[in-house]
This record gives C-alpha cells, structure tokens and sequence, in this order.
C-alpha cells in the first residue's frame, strides 16, 4: 500500500513537470509568434474584417486558415487572414 502511495506521487509529480515543461514551451512560442505575428481573437477579426463568426468557423471548418489554440480561444494569425480575404 505504501508503495503505491509513493507511485503515485511520483506519477503526479512528473504529470507535473511535464504539463509546466509544455506550458513554458508554450509560452515562449506566443512571445515569439507576437514578435513575429499578430494574431486576432475571433471578436477582432470580425470587427477588423466585417465578417461574420460563421464565416470565420466556416473559414476554419474548410482549414482555410488553422486557429492557434489558447484553452477555449481561437486566435487567428493576421497575415493569414490578409492573404485569404484579399483572395476573395
């Protein structure tokens, strides 16, 4: 019984660890990417680009342009978004 007590704290601390590993990746590629790129949250885009959210789901559901994923929100990288509305 004890030994498995032990397991598994050892398996949450290494859960742990890997999560705050991921996390730090993560994070580190938003402050490159935010360097680099501006990305839009959905009620941006549809502000800035007078579409509507269907349209933009659409635009996702086709793989027309891939959301970056943070939790439950969808951002979208801008040049992306220049590239496919100027298409059409």
């Amino acid at each position: 019984m004890e030994n498995d007590n032990k397991f598994i704290i050892y398996l949450e601390t290494k859960i742990q660890e890997l999560f705050d590993k991921k996390l730090s990746e993560i994070k580190e590629f938003i402050m490159k990417s935010k360097d680099e790129e501006k990305y839009l949250t959905v009620n941006e885009v549809v502000e800035k680009y007078h579409i509507s959210k269907t349209t933009l789901w659409r635009m996702a559901k086709g793989n027309y342009i891939i959301p970056l994923k943070m939790g439950s929100r969808n951002l979208y990288c801008e040049t992306e978004l220049k590239k496919i509305i100027s298409n059409r």
